[in-house]
This record gives structure tokens, sequence and C-alpha cells, in this order.
């Protein structure tokens, strides 16, 4: 029987399983490979699975589960995870062990895992010969003798990847910006924000390797540019650190230019494709949220490796729930294999229709221009477009870059944009998870609120207080923002 890792399934292992897994289990066929080498009570199992909450998973070929793979020594700040295997008596020797150990390989690492462990007795040399197949080293062994093997040992292996290797994406534009403070949105301002924003990245230690790349989204003739100076010069700093190593050490910048079509999601996609070969984990972040303290990267990891939690995207900004669960700005950090998935589902009827219903909300109520026009298979026409399946962005149906202050436009590349590159996540039935860290982020135009709390009354006609150095929206930034301090002054300073 020849089988592939294609076709192996795998499920969290729940009560409903618990009667089939306790029989494998107590198979003396199964329970002579193991180091407690005796069967256990229904009682003790139900009291096992019940106080310990493990973290098994059952495989299976096709609708057939023929196994369950085991996992201790979950390690979620290092990626190092301990494995094994146990398979039904009727379905050994048919070549599922091999391709089912590929197959949760491959999901671990999926889930950032670089290390598995496991420990096999010594006069198991079937299991070792599979384990060396897989790459596993010996690297300790121990004595545990059996009542067939007086002189068996136990031994350790270990299966080990090279270090994670991150990129940090931030789309960059020199044309005047929207939304920023009356008198500050040309490339005179944009230029100190790229200036603080290659301090802050010199300075920082994300905590793994991380190439930082800036990907310029050209002016095009629609854009509005009423400070062409400072946008040559904009052109010309990032110009000059491309390929630049970082004074952290971490990694190094890379700087590539592309024409706005999509703004900063189609620029996520765009960079993702190009380099998603040479990089395990993404961060994903708008030029204006700046991070000002260290391993960013390093304390996102442990929620996507939470296998209990099983989050597929973790927000860097704030969380927002409506039209539906996503992160402002697309800011965030997720694994290689997961963006790929991602990219994969974009055009599935599942996601698709999820994305209409939000859709059809904001088309009744005169928001929004194009979406009348086909909306169904508006993903289908950006992989026509690109040639290739894509991460969500918003493709317009004319030449406008994303830059324009219309809000029905604005709306489609909220929802199409926005909405859609994360919420695609929860689409797949991952969590959304917020970053751990609590105080991270300086907003870009927070700077130079210095001065004593103000009052206020919001949109809704709701009171208020002005903090300074505080983000006013509705969106959570507020909670990731550092407290104000005077240094921030200097980030605005030409």
């Amino acid at each position: 029987m020849v089988v592939s890792s294609d076709v192996i399934k795998l499920r969290p292992l729940t009560s409903h399983d618990l009667e089939w897994f306790h029989a494998i289990r107590n198979d003396p066929e199964t329970y002579r490979w193991l180091h407690t080498q005796e069967a256990i009570s229904w009682e003790d199992t139900l009291t096992w699975f019940r106080e310990e909450r493990p973290l098994f998973y059952v495989a299976s070929v096709g609708d057939e589960p023929f196994g369950y793979f085991r996992t201790h020594h979950v390690d979620t700040s290092k990626g190092s995870i301990e494995i094994g295997m146990d398979i039904a008596l009727e379905y050994r020797g048919r070549g599922l062990a091999r391709p089912a150990y590929e197959e949760f390989i491959k999901f671990l690492k999926s889930r950032l895992y670089r290390k598995f462990t496991l420990e096999v007795l010594s006069n198991n040399k079937r299991a070792i010969q599979l384990y060396e197949k897989l790459g596993f080293i010996a690297v300790d062994t121990n004595p545990h003798p059996t009542p067939d093997a007086p002189d068996c040992q136990s031994v350790s292996m270990v299966l080990e990847f090279s270090e994670l290797r991150g990129a940090k994406v931030i789309p960059v534009y020199f044309g005047d910006r929207r939304k920023w403070p009356k008198g500050e949105r040309d490339s005179r301002h944009v230029y100190s924000l790229l200036e603080y924003v290659l301090e802050m990245e010199n300075a920082n230690d994300p905590g793994i390797p991380c190439d930082v790349v800036f990907v310029i989204n050209d002016t095009g003739e629609n854009d509005q540019v009423s400070n062409p100076e400072w946008e040559l010069k904009c052109y010309e700093l990032l110009d000059a650190q491309d390929g630049k190593e970082l004074k952290n050490g971490r990694g190094v910048v890379k700087v590539v230019r592309r024409h706005n079509i999509g703004v900063s999601f189609a620029s996520y996609d765009h960079i993702f494709h190009e380099l998603k070969d040479k990089y395990d984990v993404w961060f994903f972040c708008e030029d204006d949220q700046v991070v000002v303290e260290d391993n960013i990267l390093y304390d996102a990891l442990p929620p996507l490796r939470s296998l209990r939690e099983d989050a597929g995207f973790v927000g860097i900004v704030g969380a927002v729930s409506s039209p539906v669960p996503h992160f402002h700005g697309g800011c965030g950090v997720v694994g290689t294999l997961v963006a790929e998935e991602a990219v994969r589902h974009t055009t599935t009827n599942v996601f698709v229709e999820q994305m209409l219903k939000v859709i059809r909300r904001y088309g009744r109520r005169g928001r929004a221009d194009d979406f009348d026009k086909g909306i169904l298979t508006h993903f289908e026409r950006i992989k026509d477009f690109l040639g290739r399946d894509s991460l969500p962005w918003y493709l317009p149906y004319n030449n406008r870059t994303g830059m324009a202050e219309d809000s029905g436009f604005c709306k489609e590349i909220e929802i199409l944009g926005e909405v859609a590159f994360t919420y695609v996540y929860r689409s797949m039935g991952y969590r959304l998870a917020l970053h751990p860290r609590k105080k991270y982020l300086v907003n870009w135009k927070n700077a130079r609120q210095s001065g004593e709390s103000k009052h206020f009354v919001d949109a809704r006609g709701r009171d208020g207080t002005l903090i300074p150095g505080a983000l006013r929206n509705c969106h959570g930034e507020s909670a990731k923002l550092v407290p104000y301090e005077s240094w921030m002054d200097s980030a605005v300073d030409v």
C-alpha cells in the first residue's frame, strides 16, 4: 500500500475518540514498545483526559482513523516539542507511519516549531529505522530494561531545523497622506517618518533574525504630490539603505518598488509572493505604526504555536469586531505556511460568500462604488490580473490607486483590503490573537501631542479626554501605545 502525506488527515483527539484510543493504547502490541509497558484502566484514561487535556492528534486516511500522535513537553517559546505515534494493529505494515509522521511534522512546522524530539526503545529497530529516514539523530541513551529486553536502552532522538527567519514588510508612499494633521500631509513629513522608522528598526532587536522590507508604492499621475522635492528625497533616503545590514545585527534592509494598485494590502501580497521561500514568518506593519520595543517578533511566536488555541494571525495594533473580526491595518504576524493556506482559501466559495454578506450591508447603504460589479468574481479578477492566487486585497475597477478621499471608494479598500486581509484566517477556522505585549508602539500621528490632557467630544457626541500620546479611535491602538514622552517630539523634526 503506497500512501503519500497528502492523503493523511489530522485532527485533535476528542472525548468521542477515547474508547478507540483506549483500545489501541491497551493492546499488548502497542504498550510493549512504550516506556510504560502496562495496560491502563478505563477510569484512569478518563481521569487523564479530563485533568491533563492532552494535545494528541488522530491520523486518518480518508474517513478511516488508523492511529494517533502523542505530544509532550510542548515549549511554545522555544518552538520545541516531543512527539510519538501509536497505530492500530490492523493498520500496521501498510506503510502509513512514514507519511503520517511527514504530515504531522509539516503541520507542526506550519505552527513554527523547529525542534522535534522523541524517545524510543533500543530494541524497536523498525521504529528507529523510520525515524532515521525522517532525519532524526540519536543524541543520548539511558538504561531502560524491560521484561523482554533487560539490556534495553531509551534512545533520545532529535530532528532540528534552522532558526526561524522573519521579514517585516513596511509599505510606504511618498505622496500627500490621507487623514494626517492639516498642513503635515506632504513628503517633508513622510521623510521624517522614514528617518524615525529606520532609526527604530536599526535600534530594536525583534528577537529572531529579521530583514526589513520597504515596499514603495510609487506615486502616479492621479496622485497628489504637493512637495516633489521632498518626494525625491524620500526615494533617495530609502535607496541609500537598500542592502545595508541593520545595526541590531539581525538582518538587512531591502527596498522594492511597485505600482500603487491595492495600497498596503496588495503590497503585503506582492512581497510575500516574491520572497516567501526565504522566510518562515511575516510581520506586516503600516509605516506609521512604529515599534519602539525589543522582541516584538519573538513574543508573537507563542500564540502562533499554541496548539490548544490554534491562532493563525497575531495582531499588532487593534482588534475590530465589525463588520467581521479583523485587525486594524492588517498589521500583525503570520507564518509562511499558514499564509499560503490563506492564499488558497481566498477564492473559495466559503470566503467569497462571507465577504459578499459584508458587502451587501454597505452596498445597500450606498457607501461604495463598485460593490454591484460582479463582486463574487472579485478575487478571481485579481487572479486574472496577477496570473496567480493572492492574499486578499482590493483591485479598483478604474485607475485610482486607493488614496482617494471619497467615502465610497475608501469603504471598498477597507472591506476587501483591510477587513478581508486578516478575516481570511478566521474564515479558515483559526483564532485571531492579540499580541501579548501591552505597550510597544508609537503612532506617528501622536508625535508633538505634548501638554496637558484636553477635554473633547467625539463624533458620536460622547465626552472624553485626549491623553497626550494616546490615539483616539475605535480600533484599540491606545492599548498598545507606549506613554507619551518628550523624546517623541523629535520624530517630526526635519
